[in-house]
């Protein structure tokens, strides 16, 4: 995402053109966080188009050019977590879980194979892991904002990263859709 300074002044200034033209420079940078915290693409839409209404709402309080990707990356991510918290009930983990791991050095991905095996998994774990280790959320961050003890911020990541080696060793024989993640729980 490259956005001009001219468009970004434009912007703060209240032009709808330049509010135009940058929702589009900036949805495809700001789907694809979404894509990591929603499975589904209308919800992602509905994320997304939030995230943009803050956004506009509120550009003329960013004082910093520069500013503008992370400010809009953290807005993004605020409204899915919102989103994710409107819909979940998050229940209680059992920390005892008889995955088989498989050596890392064995696997040999793309990212997008990756995504589709994170989004497959159970929703809270997704979203702790997405917070955890693609967002770099603290333990005590995530648990602040979840309001979830910190130990299970600790097992949801755990289990997730299982999970998501137990899929990628059989990804060559079965679909993401097919795998099930009930021994994660």
């Amino acid at each position: 995402m490259d956005i001009d300074k001219t468009l970004f002044l434009q912007c703060q200034r209240g032009s709808h053109a330049a509010f135009k033209k940058l929702v589009t420079e900036m949805a495809p940078y700001l789907m694809t966080i979404c894509r990591r915290y929603i499975v589904r693409e209308e919800d992602r839409k509905d994320v997304l188009q939030e995230s943009f209404i803050s956004i506009i709402h509120n550009i003329q309080q960013l004082k910093s050019y520069d500013a503008l990707k992370s400010w809009s990356y953290r807005i993004t991510v605020n409204q899915c977590l919102k989103h994710i918290d409107k819909q979940m009930a998050w229940f209680d983990v059992d920390t005892h879980s008889q995955i088989e791991i498989m050596n890392e050095a064995e696997m040999d991905f793309d990212a997008e194979q990756i995504l589709t095996y994170i989004n497959a998994l159970p929703e809270n774990l997704r979203l702790v892991f997405n917070m955890y280790v693609i967002d770099g959320f603290s333990y005590e961050e995530i648990s602040t904002f979840l309001e979830i003890p910190e130990s299970s911020c600790r097992v949801y990541v755990s289990k997730a990263r299982k999970a998501l080696k137990l899929a990628l060793h059989h990804h060559h024989f079965i679909q993401p859709s097919q795998v099930k993640y009930h021994d994660i729980r």
